[in-house]
């Protein structure tokens, strides 16, 4: 994980340092240094929508056209909220379309139990038409009822559950509507397919979603919501007015975040997207590049050699003084800009190469300078949003004396972004990266009126999260494309603002003092 160094003090808080790269492994999926947030993050970015409404009964409709691409799910399902919660009820029906083999089956399932103890029913469908899912837009449909559970194509009957089948508990908790495209995690690649990089970008799309409501007398349904995603450009949510919550958040089974930026409408569908998430180049807060291997170049792993890129896909046309490219910071810069980049190898004077992955070994060259993507120095801060470090599912938990063997277990984890530790019962929770939440998802928990504010600390619960020391980054620092974002900027220029104020005040009372004297 990297080598421990001793306790500094950075921004008036005592923390642990420790240098070292997110994990990049096959094994975690891939994780990848965010320079705006100062931490890890997952290389892949899918979305999702879910209802502002919950339900209770019904028949579900979407009409889609998956992805054709292994290792890519494209989901439409009812979800009860918090069933991920422990001691919860887990209630939850899906449709799910699976990538591999062409994009010619989906899923159908109900989960029950509890969070640490999920009962499934899945069953595997092939395509009706026996042409790929991705190939046509087709409509699923979801019938749900006390009595029976219902799964449709094209209103033909695929599956059929009745509540007497006592391997299996029909819901009956209200529930929400969601839709989502995400890759899965190699831990199930056996069911989702191994995940095929070649595809991206790709898009799933949605051409209408339509609820009814369930009469228990007639046992007929009645129409009650159409959404035609007849906009365009981006879709409103539950707190401007909208129908919908744009999923900002992960989960440790997918290799991909959620976020808002990968759902969009256009000419009347709704279209959510899997990419590579957005990396960007920025400056580096230490001033000095202390990660480089002086005299050393590295050796790839097979098929382990990169391209290098000569544009980003957010900046445009990368900023060096020239090419080719003529120093280790370039070569370092050129690294981060391609999104499966770890590592890079920069030989004097212009010969600049860049890693997926490479062997231990190593190779002494006099003009050889080589390193990691970035240079970075995790530190531990405090942080008080539970909301927020939750959204990074629990890796592990077990019993702990004291929050600083917590946050000593998360350091020397990779995985770990996060730390919660409950005073009441001592139990440590190490927590994975969470992705960023802009400042207007207050939360980002649909309810009928809209988003409820989740963030919440009792004073009974301690919680830390890794971040890299220096960052977030002063405004002033950031690239113009950046500058305009809130969740960009440090809250520590408005401290020592107001810091500075009391201050002198103080002073002015001081000086008064002798006055009224």
């Amino acid at each position: 994980m990297g080598r421990l160094v001793k306790c500094v003090w950075l921004e008036a808080l005592c923390v642990t340092l420790v240098a070292s790269q997110c994990p990049s492994a096959a094994e975690d999926g891939g994780l990848i240094f965010d320079g705006r947030w100062g931490g890890c993050q997952k290389r892949l970015q899918g979305g999702g929508a879910i209802s502002k409404d919950v339900y209770l009964y019904g028949r579900f409709e979407s009409r889609f056209r998956a992805i054709n691409c292994s290792g890519v799910v494209v989901s439409f399902f009812l979800y009860k909220r918090k069933s991920e919660e422990d001691d919860n009820e887990w209630q939850e029906i899906d449709i799910e379309v699976l990538g591999k083999d062409e994009a010619y089956h989906f899923q159908s399932n109900i989960i029950g139990g509890e969070a640490g103890n999920r009962i499934f029913s899945q069953q595997l469908h092939g395509s009706p038409d026996e042409k790929s899912f991705a190939e046509k837009y087709h409509t699923f449909a979801i019938d749900w009822t006390p009595d029976y559970v219902k799964w449709l194509i094209d209103g033909n009957e695929i599956r059929y559950v009745s509540s007497a089948d006592k391997s299996v508990r029909i819901p009956s908790k209200p529930m929400e509507v969601q839709q989502s495209v995400w890759a899965v995690h190699p831990y199930i690649e056996d069911w989702g397919g191994s995940f095929d990089e070649r595809c991206l970008p790709g898009k799933a799309e949605f051409d209408w979603v339509r609820v009814s409501s369930y009469e228990h007398d007639t046992r007929q349904f009645i129409p009650l919501y159409e959404e035609d995603f007849s906009e365009s450009g981006r879709l409103l949510e539950s707190w401007e007015g909208g129908d919908w919550v744009l999923l900002e958040s992960s989960f440790l089974l997918s290799r991909s975040d959620f976020r808002k930026t990968a759902v969009e409408q256009n000419d009347g569908r709704l279209t959510i997207a899997l990419m590579h998430s957005d990396v960007t180049t920025l400056p580096d807060p230490y001033g000095q590049i202390f990660c480089h291997e002086r005299s050393i170049r590295y050796q790839p792993s097979p098929d382990g050699e990169l391209t290098v890129p000569r544009t980003h896909p957010v900046l445009g046309h990368l900023d060096y003084p020239s090419f080719p490219i003529s120093s280790p910071t370039d070569c370092q810069r050129t690294c981060q800009a391609h999104p499966q980049c770890r590592h890079f190898s920069f030989t004097e004077p212009h010969e600049c190469k860049i890693f997926s992955h490479v062997e231990d070994a190593k190779v002494r060259h006099p003009n050889g300078t080589s390193g990691p993507r970035y240079c970075v120095r995790w530190c531990l801060a405090e942080e008080r949003d539970l909301s927020f470090l939750s959204r990074g599912g629990t890796l592990w938990s077990n019993d702990a004396d004291t929050l600083t063997q917590c946050n000593q277990w998360c350091m020397r984890d990779g995985r770990c972004g996060a730390v919660i530790y409950d005073i009441k019962t001592s139990l440590c929770s190490l927590k994975g990266w969470s992705t960023a939440i802009a400042d207007t998802d207050e939360g980002n928990e649909a309810t009928p009126q809209g988003i409820r504010v989740t963030h919440r600390n009792d004073g009974l619960i301690l919680m830390s999260k890794k971040i890299a020391c220096g960052w977030p980054l002063r405004r002033e620092a950031l690239p113009a494309v950046f500058r305009k974002d809130p969740r960009s900027h440090s809250a520590i220029p408005m401290l020592v603002g107001a810091v500075g104020i009391a201050m002198v005040l103080l002073h002015l009372l001081w000086l008064l003092r002798f006055y009224c004297i």
